[in-house]
Parts: structure tokens; sequence; C-alpha cells
């Protein structure tokens, strides 16, 4: 699916470089969805690998939700075949990577999304999206030395009265292919190139021709719901 943590880990890692701070190992670790006790694909009857989306329990004409909301979304399944549109992303990064020198920082990051995702019958996928995430941020300048210098190498940043005022954004490009598995609400996505992985976990709701898609967050990785429209 969609890296989504690539773009997590690219964003920590600059955020984290604005405040002076080493980024550290970006090793992606094992996702904790998997160990979710109703995602043992043993207990699940529906798992067959050959089966298609059409053949998943919530995949009927009367499990349309209705309106879907990003920010009160729920996972209710539903037909996913087909080629979406990105068309907007809610989320959140609660993290404040100056926090341990400068606590009155202030974070605030705007996720985009934009390409495509077709999702085939026979039970693969192929992307091609473009995914950023818009840094701004504020920042005393007397936690700086009085200079909003040592932020500048990364980001653009003005003087306004004592606040360093940032902005910076940190984009990845990714085109991928491979094979999806459905079990009740959520799609596992699995690249070709990482044939024998766990693949990227996606709790999703289909309503009409639109669906939300919501990554299974790893640890501390921001809460990401993605909309999309089908062509």
């Amino acid at each position: 699916m969609v890296k989504t943590r690539n773009l997590i880990l690219m964003l920590t890692c600059g955020l984290l470089a604005l405040s002076a701070l080493a980024c550290g190992d970006t090793t992606e670790g094992d996702d904790p969805g998997n160990n979710d006790p109703n995602n043992d694909p043993n207990n699940d009857p529906n798992n067959d690998p050959n089966n298609t989306p059409n053949n998943t329990p919530n995949n009927t004409p009367n499990n349309d939700p209705g309106p879907l909301s990003c920010e009160d979304f729920a996972g209710c399944g539903g037909d996913l075949v087909g080629t979406f549109n990105f068309v907007d992303v809610c989320g959140s990064f609660e993290e404040n990577p100056f926090e341990e020198f400068c606590p009155a920082a202030e974070v605030d990051v705007d996720f985009q999304f934009s390409g495509t995702i077709q999702i085939n019958a026979n039970n693969t996928y192929a992307i091609e999206v473009t995914n950023a995430a818009v840094l701004n941020f504020r920042v005393p300048v007397d936690c700086l030395g009085g200079t909003c210098a040592q932020l500048e190498e990364d980001a653009t940043c003005t003087l306004e009265g004592d606040i360093c005022v940032c902005n910076s954004t940190q984009e990845d490009q990714t085109e991928e292919a491979g094979t999806y598995t459905v079990e009740g609400n959520f799609v596992t996505f699995l690249p070709d190139d990482e044939e024998g992985g766990e693949g990227d976990r996606i709790e999703f709701c289909v309503s009409g021709d639109s669906a939300l898609l919501k990554p299974v967050p790893d640890g501390d990785d921001p809460v990401i719901v993605l909309e999309v429209e089908r062509q």
C-alpha cells in the first residue's frame, strides 16, 4: 500500500534534523496490528487466497454506511475493486521534537496525497502516489540562541517578534504493484518486491464510490485516514 510509514520516518527525521537532534535507526519494526487476535488468518474462514473482494462478507449492497467522515472513521469493509483517486487526507502528528529543550515550541503537520490506486478483482493492485508532509512550526528564538539560522538550513523561516516561524516540506513518491487479501474490514497490500513479508495492513470503509483507508499505525506513528474516490 502507500508508503505512509516511509513518509512518517522521513517526516520524523526532518523534524529531528530541524531541532538539531540525531535521527537514529529507521528500520521498520513489526506492525502491532498484526498481533491483533482478530487478525489471525487461521481463524478467518474468508482468508482463502483465491477469494476476491467480491467474496468478502462485508461486500454486500446492504453494507453501505452512507456518507463517510474522515474524522469519525469506522471500518465497515465493502467493495474495493476499481481505480481510485486520492482526494483528501486527515491525520494527526502529536510528537514535538523540540519538547526536550523548548516546550513552548509548536509544530503542525499537513499531510497531502495525490495519485491513483488500482485494485483489481484478481487480488492484484497498482499504486502511483505522491505523498507529502508540510511542516509548520513556531520556535521561540530564545531557545535557539537568539537566531533562526540553525533552522534555516532545512526550512524557510522568518522572525516574527521573538518567534521563529518556519515551514518545510518532506515529499515521497511511490510506484508500487503487488497482491492483496481482505479480512473483514481490513485489507493487506503486499508489494511484489516484498514477497514473504507482512505487507501493509489497512482498515477500510466503502460507501458507493467513496472509500476511507486507515493504515494501521506502528507504535507512535500518526493516525492517518485517506479518502479516495472511484473513477
